[in-house]
């Protein structure tokens, strides 16, 4: 059987399709420009009965895959670019928007700002964790100025958290603080009439210190003057 009538009745002259007719077998093979499907059938007892062939001409084939091709191609393209949409917009979300925002607050610290506004849905460890970092950093200065503004105003009893032997400026601090107090100490016993206090100067360029210890040189000298002069 055949859709063009004048090969009904002809025998079959390729030889490739002559040899993968006699293999009796289900298989798709190109000749000259056409791609054949053979098909076999058998009768229950397993007798060979014939094949259907059902065959396409080489350029519809070879243009629907084009066609097929194109169309993967045009898929695959758009997937791809909404896969780098996609990963841009979570870049954007998770890690780009979050460290612009610490880089904004890390500015403002850098100005004297000391602000606190931490991270707030932000996803990853490690971008919580630099969050984390900040407010941190951010609670300390607010700690040490907070101690500063106190000292201003002439209270000297706050005690501060050095957080470890490398921390410069909560050492400094603390050292400020225990040499004001041990001043403060000596000035209350002068003022109660002891001269025999000294405060101890710390350097050259100690004026502070200096001050004290001049003022007490000269509460000394008046009084040898008033005892001469009694």
């Amino acid at each position: 059987a055949h859709n063009e009538k004048a090969l009904w009745g002809k025998s079959v002259e390729s030889d490739a399709l002559r040899r993968h007719l006699d293999q009796h077998s289900l298989v798709t093979f190109l000749d000259d420009a056409t791609y054949h499907t053979l098909i076999p059938f058998f009768t229950p007892q397993n007798d060979y009965l014939g094949s259907i062939d059902i065959g396409f001409p080489k350029n519809v084939v070879d243009e629907k895959l084009q066609e097929s091709l194109l169309h993967t191609a045009i898929l695959f393209g758009l997937s791809l670019l909404l896969t780098i949409f996609i990963i841009s917009l979570l870049m954007h979300l998770i890690v780009t928007k979050p460290i612009g925002h610490l880089v904004t607050v890390g500015c403002q610290l850098a100005e004297g700002n000391l602000v606190q506004n931490p991270l707030e849905g932000a996803r990853g460890k490690e971008i919580t964790m630099l969050g984390t970092v900040f407010d941190s950093i951010s609670t300390y200065f607010r700690h040490i100025a907070d101690i500063a503004g106190h000292i201003t105003t002439g209270v000297l009893d706050y005690e501060v958290r050095v957080r470890s032997e490398h921390d410069i400026l909560g050492n400094a601090v603390q050292g400020m603080l225990a040499y004001l107090n041990r001043v403060a100490t000596g000035a209350a016993r002068i003022a109660e009439g002891d001269l025999t206090e000294r405060v101890q100067v710390r350097s050259d360029k100690d004026m502070f210190g200096r001050g004290i210890q001049a003022m007490v040189e000269g509460l000394r000298s008046i009084i040898v003057q008033i005892r001469t002069s009694s």
